[in-house]
């Protein structure tokens, strides 16, 4: 029993230890940041998906987890 797309996802970002992800919230995505959130992840908004890109990546190069 999957489930949506969006909570698949969720599922495994939350297995995985994924505390939060960085994204530019918008109709394609607001599912995922439902089902992240109702499973623990967390949503960071940003203003550009470039950003959310950058903030990711420097999340990844700092500590050494999945910046997602």
């Amino acid at each position: 029993m999957a489930g949506s797309t969006a909570q698949v996802i969720a599922q495994f970002l939350s297995q995985a230890k994924v505390p939060f992800v960085f994204g530019y919230p918008g109709d394609s995505n607001i599912e995922l940041m439902e089902a992240g959130r109702s499973g623990g992840v967390d949503t960071v908004l940003a203003r550009r998906e470039g950003t959310a890109g950058f903030m990711a990546e420097g999340l990844a190069q700092a500590t050494g987890r999945l910046g997602v």
